[in-house]
C-alpha cells in the first residue's frame, strides 16, 4: 500500500510545469529576479520580524530579528545553493 500524496504535493507538478519550467529556461539575468518573486510568494516571515540587509565577508546577506528578541543568540543559516540548469 502506498501513501497518498498531500494536496501540496499533487499541485506541485502542474505548478512546476506552468510556472517554474519557463522561468528556468530563461537566461540567468532574467531567471534570478523571477525566482526571487516566486520565493516571496511561498515563504513566510512572521509579522513583526525586522529584516536588515547586511554584508558578511563581502557578500550580501540579511539579518532577521524576530519581534521581542532580546539578542544574545544567533542562528547562522547558509543556503547550500542549487544547480538550476541541466548539465
Amino acid at each position: 500500500m502506498t501513501a497518498s500524496l498531500s494536496l501540496r504535493a499533487r499541485l506541485f507538478g502542474p505548478v512546476n510545469q506552468l510556472l517554474l519550467q519557463p522561468v528556468l529556461a530563461s537566461p540567468a539575468a532574467v531567471m534570478r529576479p523571477k525566482l526571487e518573486r516566486i520565493a516571496g510568494l511561498i515563504t513566510h516571515v512572521p509579522r513583526g520580524t525586522r529584516i536588515e540587509p547586511i554584508t558578511l565577508a563581502g557578500r550580501p546577506a540579511e539579518k532577521l530579528t524576530p519581534k521581542g528578541s532580546t539578542g544574545g543568540q544567533v542562528l547562522y543559516y547558509l543556503h547550500g545553493g542549487a544547480y538550476v540548469r541541466p548539465i
